[in-house]
């Protein structure tokens, strides 16, 4: 529910473990408003059924709680943070582990976003 109306019923996903998913589907379909609920975006609210992460019900955990277990979501376009560039981003997510950054960009089609280890940082 978000300012009163349904957006989403009746969902069943499962993402298992070290998979990535995509959501495709027309303009005001629910993918973003799905998304909300999960990371638990205050605004979304689920009315019926439940959110298992790990074999847990998250359904009652803040987003900063979510996170903090590992849930995330990247947008088609998201929006520009000024001063904060992918590599930076990608080093938290890796844990700066250079190599693994250079996989994920690989796996994610990013190669060509210059993913460069700039001397700050050990070939792990």
């Amino acid at each position: 529910m978000f300012c009163g109306k349904k957006v989403v019923k009746d969902v069943n996903l499962e993402i298992n473990r070290g998979e990535i998913h995509a959501l495709f589907g027309l303009n005001g379909s629910g993918k973003t408003s799905l998304i909300q609920a999960i990371l638990g975006n205050p605004k979304y609210k689920v009315e019926k059924g439940v959110i298992i992460f790990k074999g847990e019900n998250i359904l009652k955990l803040p987003t900063y709680e979510r996170i903090r277990l590992g849930i995330g979501a990247a947008f088609q376009s998201p929006p520009a943070i000024k001063g904060v560039k992918l590599i930076d981003i990608l080093k938290v997510c890796a844990r700066r582990n250079i190599k693994k950054i250079r996989s994920y960009a690989k796996e994610l089609m990013l190669e060509n976003f210059s993913i460069k280890n700039n001397g700050n940082n050990k070939d792990n």
